[in-house]
């Protein structure tokens, strides 16, 4: 079972029950802090706010494939596919 409030209350073991209660603390500077069953944390943004955009992708690099399983011995060059599917071999 859990149970919101200024506090969660859930049930650590069978028969016993943990609470964890969170406190407003304007001198926590980045992060929230947790100690002893107490979460301190800074107030945050208003209701009304708007979420920042999305970070934009780092453009990723192409790099041909030069060893290894994928490459195959004598490379794309010896194959030949312009008869092989009329039946006719390069």
């Amino acid at each position: 079972m859990l149970t919101f409030r200024q506090s969660i209350e859930y049930s650590k073991k069978k028969d016993k029950k943990a609470q964890i209660k969170f406190i407003k603390d304007e001198t926590v500077a980045k992060d929230d802090l947790y100690k002893s069953h107490a979460v301190h944390v800074a107030s945050g943004e208003p209701q009304n706010s708007v979420s920042r955009p999305p970070a934009k992708r780092k453009p990723g690099v192409v790099r041909p494939i030069t060893q290894g399983k994928l490459l195959k011995a004598g490379g794309p060059s010896d194959v030949c596919f312009a008869g092989h599917f009329e039946g006719t071999l390069c």
